[in-house]
């Protein structure tokens, strides 16, 4: 497996509240947008990434029953949206902070996918991309209504508002859990919302065909290129190749 990342601030943001956790042997990635704040944002999102790669550490080696993954990965979830969620009522400078989270546990010829909030994942097959995650937003909630079309929510001014986070108002968090195989040559992307408003799904593609699926090529292309297109947000990827 060939890994890449990068995070950056963007060109509007005075700081970073991004965060991110690459560990080749655990085979776990995580990208995590903080919000809340200077303070919280990234308090939170730094919480987030310690508290669930400590808690899969803890759990090495893994369980071989796809059940038992899916409960370590809801249980650490849960366990890290409770800690958010306590430290933010505990500290006036941190009030309502929160974090989206986006993970990939990684071993054998699986992977598995658990995210919470609009940080996304995506596979890369060959030359075509699919977005293997759903965000966790108001608007999306209206496009499954069918109230919005998937255009018209790119640019509807709710779309800032997410449906659950972790350390949000509920103290019960939904994440959402998939499992997959992988191939060799495949890709799995992950990133913030940075990447997503400034890029759509075809010019992420672009980016990595043009790298030669090169991860850290890859990623630094991206970044530049959403810095490019305006940088409004915190930029954050990890691409990783697997061989």
């Amino acid at each position: 497996m060939k890994i890449g990342y990068k995070t950056d601030t963007g060109k509007e943001r005075e700081h970073n509240e991004d965060g991110l956790f690459v560990d080749e042997r655990l085979g776990l990635f995580i990208v995590a947008d903080g919000m809340g704040g200077c303070l919280g944002g990234g308090e939170a999102s730094c919480m987030a990434i310690e508290i669930v790669s400590e808690s899969i550490r803890d759990k090495m080696p893994l369980p071989t029953n796809k059940e038992e993954i899916y409960n370590l990965l809801l249980d650490t979830l849960s366990k890290a949206n409770r800690a958010i969620r306590m430290r933010g009522r505990e500290e006036m400078d941190l009030w309502g902070m929160g974090t989206t989270i986006v993970l990939a546990l990684c071993f054998q010829n699986e992977f598995y996918i658990a995210h919470v909030g609009d940080s996304r994942a995506y596979f890369i097959k060959e030359r075509s991309i699919r977005q293997l995650t759903e965000d966790h937003s108001v608007v999306m909630e209206m496009v499954k209504t069918g109230m919005l079309t998937k255009e018209e929510a790119r640019e509807h001014y709710l779309k800032p508002f997410l449906s659950q986070v972790l350390g949000g108002e509920s103290h019960v968090v939904r994440p959402d859990i998939q499992a997959l195989t992988w191939e060799k040559g495949d890709c799995l992307l992950l990133c913030t919302d940075g990447l997503t408003e400034m890029l759509d799904d075809q010019e992420i593609l672009s980016e990595v065909l043009k790298s030669n699926k090169e991860p850290q090529r890859a990623c630094e292309s991206l970044v530049d290129l959403a810095n490019m297109k305006g940088g409004r947000d915190n930029i954050t990827v990890i691409l990783a190749k697997f061989d």
